[in-house]
């Protein structure tokens, strides 16, 4: 083998070491992504359910048993629960 042959081989080895280097940093770095802010207004309070109340007005025809499609933003001071929502 040539001198010309060698020296191109060591090119091309350490060119590919360089980018499987560079591969490697780039996807350890991208693998941890950041973590997301809480939502505004999100307190994470729990709140207590009644769900036989909740299924009574589902049979009732009060509520219905799917998603919704459309929210409204909560109002901010205290909320009675027994008031029905205005339409």
């Amino acid at each position: 083998m040539k001198a010309a042959d060698v020296l191109f081989l060591v090119c091309v080895a350490a060119v590919a070491a360089l980018f499987v280097a560079a591969t490697l940093a780039h996807t350890e770095t991208a693998a941890s992504p950041p973590a997301a802010p809480a939502a505004p207004g999100g307190t994470g309070r729990p709140r207590d359910l009644d769900l036989e109340r909740i299924r009574e007005m589902i049979e009732r025809g009060d509520l219905s048993g799917r998603e919704a499609e459309f929210y409204r933003e909560a109002p901010a001071g205290p909320q009675n629960e027994t008031a029905s929502p205005p339409e």
